[in-house]
């Protein structure tokens, strides 16, 4: 063993048994273990001396391994403790056995379609949660993605990659991110966003659709420089059985701006949800399929910065099975037959109405069909395939089309996320076989216009009527006030005039419950206060009820305190409460993980209290030394101040004066 992954101690911290080391990264080993007091298997990945004696890093490291343990996700592998013990650092993981995503595409890749899509959407999904509370992970990968032994996803390491940026750690083969799944934005130094995570669950599918990253090269700094200069090839020309909705959805993940592609990984889980829907609803024999059981063509080889490649068309995706089976061949004697009889009863009924005889397909010169093949009246049509000209200006793409023998129309479609004059998609599509002279309706972009709607309620109605209106929902941001779960305000407002696809801000009101995610030491952490207004009148009461957490075994016994000031300082009410939660337990009896309300916490205001705005600050204290404030590691939403969080700046009013 090397230093770094000799055994630290037999138990850690007093409680869990370290059995075996079951992976290694650049920043920390992980540890199959065992916790003895909850009797479980766990994770634990213990920190590397290089991160382990860095201070500031370890802040960062408790702050973000708390926020990431507050995400309830099944997708998400839980987080239950981060600790110490005798100079050793570590956080405490649900262990997942199994394997993890890189080795599954390795095995098995290219995936089928339905099968990324329902992974991707999983993926998706958790990720989603993360944007939602405003964490973005930063490092996704496969790497970072296990597979359960039932095959269910879990997505590994959220806010771990966001401690080791905010510390500035620059160490030796230390990393931020894997190049390969790396956004542009990240490649280039810039700062990490949801649309960054958005473009590496887009690397992430690619890699399952067609076995191979998007870009490679000799060197990691090679790999970046492509990934922020260049465009890589489209799915479907990588793999023909990929259909080109799908591979347009991983496109947009991954395109080269952030504003072009999905804005949350909510969003993506919509589009790959809608593609799914879609999809469900095109299963019927299509006999210009691909036959799933013939491998997939070879990948074309990657192209040179500067030159454009020119792949094959894409063959659809479509329904399976061998051409002409019997019963195949059963339904196609019946119809002809059919046919064959009909002809002659169509040839009276024209007679009558002193028409010429109708001739079927195979029609001889007396107009009666036949079984036996005959001479057409008219040579077969030449049937041309459809070449693939997304993408492509409109102009050249005409020329192309026109080149087959094609005929051309053009459609202007408003498009954010595809250059202005060229095509977006065509009908008919890519690969498909039709007559020469068929005309291809070309849908091209084009800048456009559109009005934010006034709509009200729920969230997802609220995104509905945006998404219909041509723009894109933002993902729900939550502020205290209103009624639970409705819109409280978008932005810009209803009747704002915006660009096709731009970005509309929607905040949720969250009721009186008011978010705070104060990180108080010994593994005590604020979650949220109810508080039902902000506006008071002198002789009214305050009342809070705090919500907390253990994020770990907690070793003292605490109590809580709120405090009314002025802007001063001065003291205008206060209240504590000897026991933390309101079940009256001490806190050195909560489970870890556990979390519950607190008991009340009353402020009194005097009725002489002057018309003005005051601050309400909650702070914990050892039960004994009222006077010894818990120091608090991290301030989530709270300002901080003396290890207390202020909770809200309310107003106060005479009692003659009206409140609104």
């Amino acid at each position: 063993m090397t230093e770094d992954t000799a055994l630290p101690e037999p138990l850690l911290n007093r409680r869990y048994r370290l059995d075996e080391v079951v992976g290694q990264g650049g920043m920390a080993v992980v540890w199959r273990a065992e916790d003895t007091l909850l009797g479980r298997m766990v994770a634990i990945k213990v920190l590397r001396d290089q991160f382990a004696s860095d201070p500031e890093f370890l802040s960062r490291f408790r702050t973000e391994a708390r926020t990431a343990a507050a995400l309830n996700d099944p997708g998400v592998v839980s987080v239950y403790d981060v600790g110490e013990d005798k100079g050793v650092h570590f956080l405490v993981m649900e262990y997942v056995p199994g394997q993890d995503l890189k080795q599954v595409i390795r095995a098995e890749a290219p995936l089928d379609p339905g099968r990324t899509v329902r992974i991707a959407t999983a993926l998706a999904r958790a990720v989603g949660q993360a944007h939602a509370i405003g964490m973005v992970h930063r490092d996704i990968k496969p790497q970072n993605v296990l597979v359960t032994p039932d095959g269910r996803m879990k997505v590994a390491d959220f806010g771990i990659a966001r401690a080791v940026a905010s510390a500035g750690m620059t160490a030796p083969g230390v990393v931020m991110g894997t190049v390969h799944y790396l956004a542009p934005e990240q490649a280039s130094g810039q700062t990490a966003t949801f649309a960054s995570d958005v473009y590496s669950l887009g690397v992430v599918m690619y890699e399952m659709l067609t076995g191979r990253v998007p870009f490679t090269a000799e060197s990691g700094v090679g790999v970046a420089l492509k990934i922020i200069n260049e465009t890589p090839v489209p799915v479907d020309h990588v793999n023909p059985r990929v259909p080109t909705a799908l591979s347009n959805i991983v496109a947009r993940a991954m395109a080269r701006e952030p504003a072009a592609r999905y804005p949350t990984a909510t969003a993506l889980a919509e589009a790959l949800e809608g593609y799914l829907r879609w999809s469900d609803q095109h299963t019927v024999p299509n006999f210009r399929g691909v036959d799933p059981r013939r491998p997939a063509a070879a990948p074309p080889p990657a192209s040179e910065p500067g030159s454009e490649a020119h792949p094959g068309p894409a063959v659809p995706q479509t329904a399976v099975g061998p051409l002409f089976d019997s019963t195949g061949l059963m339904l196609g004697f019946v119809a002809l037959v059919a046919l064959a009889m009909l002809i002659p009863l169509w040839s009276v009924v024209a007679d009558r109405l002193g028409a010429a005889p109708v001739r079927g397909p195979e029609a001889g010169p007396s107009g009666v069909g036949t079984v036996a093949t005959g001479t057409p009246t008219e040579p077969p049509a030449t049937l041309v395939l459809v070449p693939d000209v997304s993408r492509l200006t409109a102009d050249d793409a005409k020329r192309r089309l026109e080149a087959e023998g094609l005929g051309v129309t053009t459609e202007d479609v408003p498009d954010a996320t595809v250059e202005v004059g060229r095509v977006i998609r065509h009908i008919p599509a890519a690969g498909e076989t039709v007559p020469a002279g068929t005309v291809v309706n070309l849908l091209v972009s084009a800048e456009g216009i559109t009005v934010v709607p006034d709509a009200a309620g729920d969230y997802q109605t609220v995104a509905d009527a945006i998404t219909r209106a041509g723009l894109v929902p933002g993902s729900p941001r939550y502020q205290w006030g209103g009624t639970p779960g409705q819109v409280i305000q978008l932005a810009p407002g209803p009747g704002q005039r915006m660009p096709y696809g731009a970005t509309v801000e929607i905040t949720v009101g969250s009721g009186s419950r008011l978010a705070m995610g104060v990180d108080f030491d010994d593994n005590v952490f604020l979650s949220a206060v109810d508080l039902d207004r902000a506006v008071f009148t002198a002789g009214e009461t305050v009342t809070l009820v705090p919500h907390w957490e253990a994020v770990g075994p907690i070793a003292g016994e605490y109590g809580a305190r709120a405090v009314l000031r002025a802007a001063d300082g001065i003291v205008i009410s206060q209240d504590e409460n000897p026991a933390l939660g309101g079940d009256g337990r001490s806190t050195t009896a909560w489970a870890a993980g556990e979390s519950l309300a607190g008991q009340p916490l009353d402020l009194p205001i005097p009725p002489s209290t002057p018309a003005g705005s005051y601050s309400l600050w909650v702070d914990v204290f050892r039960i004994g030394n009222p006077g010894e404030r818990l120091p608090v590691r991290g301030g989530g939403a709270a300002r901080v101040a003396d290890n207390q969080a202020e909770v809200l700046a309310i107003e106060i009013k005479t009692a003659d004066a009206p409140v609104p």
